[in-house]
C-alpha cells in the first residue's frame, strides 16, 4: 500500500512512539494531583511540552492550550465566542473545515449573525471583501490558514492587519500549516491558533489551542466547550500525557529535521508536477505562489473519483478530499466554481515525509490506464 492521504493524517513517526510508549510505561500519574512523585513528574512532563511547542511556535507557554484536536479548538472558539457575546456578527468563508462550517451553522441557529466570504478560483478570500463586511458587532474572523482540499494559502499577514485595524478578534486554523513552514507568532495579530499533531507525525486524539494574552495576561472571554478546572478553567477533561508529550516531540523533530524535510517534499512536489504535465490532468484551484508543497486536487477528466480510489484502494490510500457524491459535492471545489460532474472527477493526493519518488511513478501509471 502506497500512503498519499498525508493531508487527513500522517504516519506517527517511530521517535514519537518510543517517547509516548516511555510516558505510557513510566509516567501514569495524573497531572492534576498533588504532592507525591509520580504525579510531580507527569506535571513537570506537561510543563516541558507546553514550553516546548510555545518556543517553537515563537509565543507564551501559558497560552498553549491543550485539547483533542483542531476540530475541537474550532468548535471552541467559535462556539465559546459567539455564546459569550450574545448578538454578535462572525466572519469566516466558503471553504472553511467541515469541523468550522459546522459550528458556524450550530451558532447561526442559536442567533449569531455569520457573513460567509467567497473565495476566488484558488480558494482564496479577497481581503478588501473582509475589510468591507466587519461591522461594529463583529467579533470574530475565523479563517482557514492553508485549505486542507487545494492547499493554497490565505493571506495571513494582510488579514491579521485587517483584524488589528478593526480591532477584531482572528482565529486562524493552521492545522496544515504547522511544521510545513516555519512558524512564529510572537509578533503576529492573531488571537487564536487550532492544529491537531496527527498532521505532523504526531498522535490522533490530540491536539492544542493558542489563545493570545494581553498585556494584563487575560485571554478575550467566552465560554470553554468543555468545563472543568484545568487549564486555567479554559478547557476541562483529565490530561493524555502520553499524546500530549508525543505531540511536543513531533513537533520538535518535524522542527529539528525541517531542512531535510522540506528539501525532501521540493523534490516529491516538483516531480508529482512533472508528471502532471505530461498527461490529460487538470490541478483544482492550484496557485503555484501561494501554496504548501505536497497538496494536490486533481481532476480526471471522464473518471469517476469513487470508483477510482475503490478500484485501486489495494495499492493507494488516496481520498476525494470531502464527500463528492453527486447529491454531497465537496463545498471547497463547488466554492472555487467547480460543477457536480468536475466534482466527481476530482481526488486529493497528499504527500509526506515517507513518501518517495518511484510511489509517485507507480501512481501515475495507473493514472495514465484510465485517462
Amino acid at each position: 500500500m502506497i500512503y498519499f492521504d498525508n493531508a487527513a493524517t500522517t504516519q506517527i513517526d517511530k521517535r514519537v512512539v518510543d517517547k509516548m510508549t516511555e510516558v505510557l510505561l513510566n509516567n501514569y500519574g495524573n497531572p492534576s494531583s498533588k504532592y507525591y512523585g509520580l504525579a510531580l513528574d507527569s506535571i513537570k512532563l506537561l510543563k516541558e511540552s507546553r514550553e516546548t511547542i510555545a518556543k517553537i511556535l515563537g509565543v507564551n507557554s501559558d497560552e498553549i492550550i491543550f485539547n483533542s484536536g483542531a476540530s475541537e479548538g474550532n468548535s471552541q472558539v467559535i462556539k465559546g465566542i459567539a455564546l459569550y457575546n450574545k448578538n454578535c456578527h462572525i466572519i469566516s468563508s466558503k471553504v472553511e473545515h467541515h469541523s468550522s462550517m459546522e459550528s458556524l451553522r450550530q451558532v447561526e441557529e442559536l442567533g449569531t449573525e455569520v457573513t460567509y466570504l467567497d473565495v476566488n478560483k484558488t480558494g482564496q478570500i479577497n481581503p478588501e471583501d473582509l475589510k468591507n463586511v466587519i461591522k461594529e458587532n463583529t467579533k470574530l474572523v475565523s479563517l482557514i490558514a492553508v485549505n486542507n482540499e487545494i492547499g493554497t494559502m490565505n493571506d495571513i499577514e494582510e488579514v491579521s492587519k485587517i483584524c488589528s485595524e478593526k480591532k477584531v478578534l482572528l482565529h486562524l486554523d493552521v492545522t496544515q500549516l504547522v511544521s510545513k513552514e516555519k512558524l512564529n507568532f510572537s509578533k503576529a495579530n492573531v488571537d487564536y491558533l487550532t492544529f491537531s499533531a496527527h498532521k505532523f507525525y504526531g498522535a490522533k486524539g490530540v491536539g492544542a489551542l493558542y489563545m493570545k494574552r494581553n498585556s494584563y495576561g487575560l485571554v478575550p472571554d467566552f465560554y470553554p466547550l468543555i468545563s472543568g478546572s484545568q487549564e486555567d478553567d479554559l478547557r476541562g477533561g483529565t490530561y493524555c500525557l502520553h499524546n500530549i508529550v508525543g505531540m511536543a516531540e513531533a513537533l520538535r523533530v518535524i522542527t529539528e529535521d525541517y531542512n531535510t524535510y522540506k528539501e525532501h517534499m521540493k523534490k516529491l512536489d516538483s516531480h508529482f508536477l512533472s508528471r502532471i504535465n505530461d498527461l490529460n490532468i487538470i490541478l483544482n484551484g492550484f496557485n503555484k505562489n501561494n501554496r504548501i508543497l505536497g497538496i494536490f486536487n486533481l481532476r480526471l477528466p471522464g473518471v469517476n473519483n469513487e470508483i477510482f480510489i475503490k478500484e485501486n484502494s489495494n495499492n493507494f490510500a488516496i481520498s476525494t478530499g470531502s464527500a463528492c457524491s453527486l447529491n454531497s459535492p465537496s463545498h471547497v471545489l463547488e466554492a472555487i466554481g467547480l460543477n457536480k460532474f468536475e466534482i466527481r472527477n476530482s481526488i486529493r493526493v497528499s504527500l509526506g515525509k515517507y513518501n518517495t519518488i518511484d510511489e509517485i511513478d507507480k501512481f501515475f501509471e495507473v493514472v495514465k490506464r484510465y485517462i
